[in-house]
């Protein structure tokens, strides 16, 4: 996939949904149907043309699992997300969160890496 330039949240939060779905080989005509909209639909969305509506995101839960909640809160905090979690949330909380993350990292190992480690530098 090309790097890329983002200005909102739409955008990088389609080329994350763009990159799951070609890292794990899926058809853009398959997932859209698994989410239920068309093909074109999806295609929008991954142009970052349409915001994801919310009843997408738990689809998008059910087709991705917990990797699709990553996607998201990796695009609307792409430079700092553990530390906003960290801040924003109880202290209960975090200790999850970062148990979450190891799993991702044991689960989608080359996307985790990507996403978490070196892609921060895209986003602007």
């Amino acid at each position: 996939m090309d790097k890329r330039k983002f200005d909102n949240f739409a955008e990088r939060f389609g080329y994350e949904i763009e990159y799951y779905r070609i890292f794990h080989d899926i058809k853009q005509c398959d997932m859209a149907k698994e989410l239920n909209i068309s093909q074109s639909g999806l295609s929008k969305i991954e142009m970052g043309m349409h915001d994801v509506p919310l009843e997408m995101l738990g689809r998008l839960l059910m087709v991705c699992g917990s990797y699709a909640i990553f996607m998201f809160l990796i695009a609307y905090y792409p430079n700092d997300l553990e530390e906003k979690v960290k801040v924003l949330c109880t202290q209960t909380f975090y200790p999850l969160f970062i148990m979450w993350t190891e799993h991702l990292k044991k689960s989608e190992p080359v996307a985790f890496k990507r996403n978490y480690e070196h892609d921060h530098y895209r986003v602007e």
